[in-house]
């Protein structure tokens, strides 16, 4: 049985005074199972690797603007509102190009500021960065030894594997 590396991935903030630009790479030892199947607009990246944005505007620690995109560069986004999951309804508009090479895969995103609503006197805004990655069954092959389900493989993801996260931080923490 293999172990496959995923490091937390690495995210870089920049802006010009009209767009927000969020870069993150997302470390991989094996790049070659990296999976990305969906490209629809607002789709569902449940089986595919991801990354989301949550981007706190007000910093109410309550609400917050959603993106995601997978390495195909599918466009996601919603709201989220008193702590729900993110309402897909809400269409921003936005970029993102994404690639993958030997070391992982990056997604830039390019974000204009009159697409978000904000307090422009506010200096302080919550973000937090997520990748999200189903190693079940890279890990844990039926037809492989250890010979584990789905299922079992998912029990024995959630207790042995570390999740990455990036740290909250707020937009002040950001010019330091």
């Amino acid at each position: 049985l293999g172990l496959i590396l995923i490091g937390r991935p690495r995210a870089r903030v920049a802006f010009t005074s009209d767009t927000l630009y969020v870069a993150i790479h997302c470390l991989d030892s094996a790049p070659e199972t990296i999976l990305a199947t969906e490209m629809s607009r607002d789709a569902r990246l449940f089986y595919d690797d991801s990354v989301e944005i949550l981007l706190d505007t007000y910093h109410d620690r309550r609400n917050a603007y959603y993106f995601s995109t997978n390495p195909a560069g599918a466009l996601v986004d919603g709201r989220i509102t008193e702590n729900r999951y993110p309402d897909t309804n809400w269409d921003g508009i936005w970029d993102v190009k994404t690639r993958t090479d030997e070391s992982g895969w990056t997604a830039e995103f390019e974000i204009p500021f009159k697409t978000l609503s904000f307090n422009p006197n506010s200096d302080s805004w919550g973000f937090n960065v997520a990748l999200i990655r189903d190693l079940t069954d890279c890990m844990y092959d039926p037809a492989r030894p250890p010979y584990v389900s789905h299922d079992e493989g998912t029990r024995l993801v959630i207790e042995y594997i570390e999740k990455f996260w990036c740290p909250t931080v707020a937009s002040d923490q950001l010019l330091r």
